[in-house]
């Protein structure tokens, strides 16, 4: 996901030392340190909103309230950029226009987020990319994770401002109708959304492992009942699970004894009554770590791992 602290401007930054350095009679370090922490910890706190939102049913088709909305074109959307002669302060995300006046301290000129001000960066909110090309509304080659972080942005927006526009264009028609644009979204992000439940289930049965580096001792990878965020009732042991199609791996916390988890495409209850108790041990997709005991918990990691 994209991390906004790519997008603190260092003009304010500038300023605001010079300012405090002159009227408080600060040293430069000091401001430095100080600013930087407040800038950190408000952006870190925004990211994790949008992070923890939920995906919603944003309205991708506006209904009754299309007739109180205005259409902007992008010219006219740029003129509300919150600069000195500029008709307001709004941003569009896939196309909606949200009126952003109340949060000009980060909007508006020299803020963090002063590049979304005034046009359809939808972009730029998930890839960092502020170049010319990367601030824009083509969607184009974003992965799934990248899909879904949109939609939380959207969310977050759809909550927290009012909607007041329709941004002509790529994703809504003159007549604030969605188009082919806006739909191929939508199916790009039920996609998406199933991507993720499947990768969530995986996480469930084979958590991720913990992983410490230790200077002069190496890296060394753990498995706890609450290793990768996963809380379970067992522990499970190292191993790398392989992606089918794919060269790399993932070092997993695999369930190492009773009956394993079983894949309810594949596996019936008889079946898996049948298997040595084993847990998760015979998954064709898993291999032990070299130089390691099959039943360790923790196992140092070696050149070729």
């Amino acid at each position: 996901m994209f991390y906004p602290k790519l997008v603190v401007v260092t003009t304010l930054q500038v300023f605001l030392i010079s300012a405090a350095v002159s009227y408080y009679n600060l040293t430069a370090p000091a401001v430095v340190s100080s600013l930087k922490k407040f800038l950190d910890d408000w952006l870190l706190l925004l990211e994790q909103r949008v992070r923890n939102f939920p995906i919603r049913s944003t309205k991708f088709v506006l209904s009754s309230s299309k007739n109180r909305l205005h259409f902007f074109t992008k010219s006219e959307l740029s003129s509300y950029d919150g600069s000195v002669k500029s008709k307001g302060l709004y941003l569009a995300i896939l196309g909606r226009i949200y009126d952003v006046s109340r949060g000009r301290e980060h909007y508006g000129p020299g803020g963090a987020y002063h590049i979304f001000a005034g046009r359809d960066a939808t972009r730029a909110f998930v890839t960092g990319d502020l170049s010319a090309e990367g601030a824009s509304d083509d969607l184009t080659n974003l992965s799934n994770e990248e899909i879904i972080a949109v939609q939380q942005w959207a969310d977050f927006y759809d909550k927290e401002y009012e909607l007041v526009g329709i941004l002509k264009g790529t994703y809504y028609n003159s007549d604030g109708n969605p188009t082919r644009s806006l739909e191929d979204y939508k199916i790009r992000l039920n996609k998406a959304l199933k991507w993720k439940q499947e990768e969530d289930a995986e996480a469930e049965r084979f958590p991720p492992c913990n992983s410490e580096w230790i200077q002069g001792g190496g890296g060394r990878i753990n498995c706890k009942i609450h290793s990768g965020g996963v809380k379970r009732r067992w522990a499970g042991v190292p191993r790398k699970l392989l992606k089918p199609g794919s060269k790399h791996s993932r070092c997993v916390c695999v369930k190492n004894d009773g009956t394993f988890q079983k894949e309810e495409d594949n596996v019936n209850d008889e079946e898996a009554q049948s298997f040595n108790r084993r847990g998760d041990f015979d998954h064709p997709n898993l291999l032990q770590y070299s130089n390691c005991d099959p039943e360790a918990v923790s196992c140092k990691l070696q050149g070729d791992d």
